[in-house]
């Protein structure tokens, strides 16, 4: 069995690594057409601050271990130019022989992840950055050791940038935060929204929101809220699928351009699958499918369709994802999971919501304000989804909440769960079951 895979970061190596372990015998070829091997991308913001820290510290593995002991044979500098589904072919192009080739596969993943977007406007040709792989963190890197630049404009405000404002404020710079939004992480409720903009303002960072750019003159950042002075700019806007190299291939395109799979992972082409980044993501709450790009889903989505190909009798079902989410701002944390309001709202759901604002554990160990939003089914109280700002285990307490989902519970079920107590951790009632019995009062 030949096995191709376009894409050698999270979802690609995920699905090699797992046919490799379902069938020895596998051939399994990967095409990567950057010089990098699997990374975590989400170490990124935090490696800026590590001076002797290369970029190559975030590989999840090395060459070795990939070609030798996982017996995969991993190709580096290689880009596939054309998909011919009906030849089972593959047009590929070795950047390091500067030479074309033909691959036949049996099967095919496609991973080729997700590009960033681009701005253009007028002076966006020097000490403009992107922030999206290695290369752009190698660049930014390279540029602050060397050029020790004292004002940046962050243009954008979701958890990159969010996560680049800490890191570079802990290195002695000035940060501006562009957002063409008139709100800050608009999937949080108000009240959280705003706790979050204080606690960035209160570091330093400043904040404008609802604001258009208008061009840059070297150091001079021209915006409709006024000029701002800045030594470089970081632009993170969010991401697309990358998926350009299906047109045309027959492989049928979705929402936002991503690749539509089924529950197996499969394309409209049955032995061509998809996954991570590149592909829409199914949410069971929903029951609709969508497109949130993280690595956790890359991982889980690669291992399946890995799987599913060694065992393609016998395929394994993806859940889906419940839109798990969290990050840091400098030291309160930001976490999601399930449904927002304005999914709930588009949807159509009958929903009520609980909010609660309360110290994460007691106030004489150092417990400070944790908010808590609970939504859940107006008459059976299944809870639906949830949103967590503030101190303490933030991102733990989602974690909670994002398995109750999972497992279908209400908001009853909920509040007899047996959670740990201990003062440097929780109150007696811990937040969330506080939340739990608030809701009920509700219903």
């Amino acid at each position: 069995m030949k096995v191709a895979v376009i894409g050698g970061i999270a979802a690609g190596l995920s699905a090699a690594s797992r046919v490799k372990k379902e069938n020895k015998n596998a051939e399994v070829v990967v095409f990567e057409k950057r010089g990098d091997l699997s990374y975590g991308a989400c170490g990124m913001p935090y490696n800026l601050t590590m001076e002797n820290s290369p970029p190559e510290s975030l590989y999840a593995l090395d060459y070795q271990t990939i070609t030798q002991k996982r017996g995969i044979d991993y190709r580096l500098y290689t880009q596939v130019n054309e998909i011919l589904p009906e030849k089972n072919k593959l047009k590929v192009y070795d950047f390091n022989n500067n030479e074309g080739y033909d691959y036949h596969y049996d099967y095919l993943v496609c991973a080729t992840g997700a590009i960033y977007n681009r701005l253009d406007f007028e002076g966006f040709d020097e000490r403009v950055f992107y922030f999206k792989n290695l290369n752009h963190l190698r660049n930014l890197k390279n540029f602050l050791y060397k050029n020790k630049p004292k004002k940046a404009c962050l243009v954008g405000a979701g958890y990159i940038n969010l996560e680049l404002a800490e890191n570079l404020v802990n290195l002695g710079i000035d940060v501006t935060i562009i957002e063409k939004s008139d709100r800050l992480l608009p999937f949080l409720p108000v009240e959280q929204q705003q706790f979050a903009l204080s606690h960035l303002e209160s570091k330093g960072v400043k904040v404008f929101l609802n604001t258009d750019i208008i061009s840059k003159q070297g150091n001079l950042f021209n915006t409709s809220k006024g000029t701002f002075e800045c030594d470089f700019v970081v632009v993170a806007i969010g991401v697309k699928p990358n998926t350009e190299i299906f047109h045309g291939s027959g492989i049928t395109l979705g929402i936002k351009n991503a690749v539509k799979v089924n529950h197996n992972l499969q394309t409209n082409i049955e032995n061509i699958f998809a996954a991570g980044d590149c592909a829409e993501h199914y949410v069971p709450l929903l029951k609709d499918w969508t497109y949130m790009p993280l690595g956790t889903t890359a991982n889980k989505m690669g291992r399946i369709s890995g799987y599913n190909i060694a065992n393609i009798n016998n395929m394994e079902t993806f859940y889906g994802i419940n839109q798990s989410a969290a990050f840091r701002i400098f030291d309160i944390s930001v976490a999601t999971t399930g449904m927002n309001e304005k999914q709930l709202s588009d949807y159509r759901f009958n929903y009520k919501k609980t909010e609660i604002s309360i110290p994460d554990r007691p106030e004489y160990i150092g417990g400070d304000t944790q908010k808590i939003c609970l939504l859940y089914d107006s008459k059976t109280g299944q809870i639906y989804g949830a949103q967590i700002t503030g101190h303490g285990t933030v991102a733990k307490r989602i974690d909670i909440l994002s398995t109750a989902i999972h497992a279908g519970m209400t908001v009853e079920d909920f509040s007899h769960t047996d959670l740990t107590y201990a003062p440097p951790f929780a109150n007696v009632w811990d937040s969330l079951l506080v939340a739990a019995n608030v809701a009920l009062k509700n219903l």
